[in-house]
């Protein structure tokens, strides 16, 4: 007996070999298709048209290795499909026929909605200073967190609230939305302006080390200094100033 056959190197029983890391995130991808084809349209107009035949996708995929090969960049991954997949977001690789006829892969994630709330408390606004994971940093920031159901995420926001700075909404008001990464990701982000009567305690396990109250001034101060870089909170400053709820 050959010591390769042993050894399991030729085929498997019955002539079938594993799938390779590129046909699990393909076969990922079609059956997304499937469940959520609300993710693949193609609307009118000049947009990156979503390739999802094979023969399209392979031509897509010899495009982006000639492109990235002239620009001298990595051209070892150039799957399509579902490249991450966990409870909290998808990332995927799409290809696409570009505006100008050229095909190529796109990057993409898929996250849940989110919702943020500027607390006042008086004439002041309430902002918590977090370390944040991505940036490995601190941010001043408005309370936030991912929305449990569909909208309206009213509950929600009170949750988030209540969770980060021990606070409960007398009123909530509605800013509309937001979407801050629409490069690549289809994240939503629901604003709101939340007028409270107190202040509890930092939620320690989000990583928030205090709560600082802003005046007006002192807050557009803190944010044409870029003192305040975190997007989400600078749309609600945004939308709440000029609807004057501050």
């Amino acid at each position: 007996m050959s010591g390769r056959g042993a050894a399991g190197g030729g085929p498997r029983p019955g002539g079938h070999r594993p799938k390779s890391g590129a046909d699990r995130s393909l076969a990922a991808y079609r059956a997304l298709i499937a469940e959520r084809g609300e993710l693949f349209s193609n609307p009118p107009g000049r947009i990156f048209e979503i390739l999802t035949s094979g023969k399209d996708i392979r031509r897509a995929q010899q495009g982006a290795k000639k492109a990235r090969l002239q620009h001298g960049l990595s051209a070892t991954d150039l799957r399509v499909g579902v490249l991450l997949e966990d409870p909290y977001l998808l990332v995927m690789r799409d290809a696409v026929r570009f505006p100008d006829g050229q095909v190529g892969l796109y990057n993409r994630i898929v996250a849940p909605p989110n919702v943020v709330v500027l607390p006042a408390l008086g004439d002041r606004v309430a902002l918590i200073y977090r370390f944040r994971h991505g940036t490995r940093s601190f941010h001043y920031e408005a309370p936030r967190g991912v929305a449990s159901g569909p909208d309206p995420y009213e509950d929600d926001a009170r949750r988030e609230l209540a969770e980060e700075i021990g606070a409960e909404a007398a009123e909530l008001i509605d800013l509309g939305e937001l979407h801050p990464y629409s490069g690549i990701c289809n994240e939503i982000m629901r604003l709101y302006f939340a007028r409270i009567n107190r202040i509890g305690e930092p939620d320690l396990h989000e990583s928030i080390a205090r709560i600082t109250l802003f005046s007006a001034r002192k807050l557009e101060q803190a944010i044409a200094g870029g003192a305040i870089t975190d997007a989400p909170t600078l749309a609600a400053t945004l939308r709440a100033r000029l609807r004057g709820l501050f």
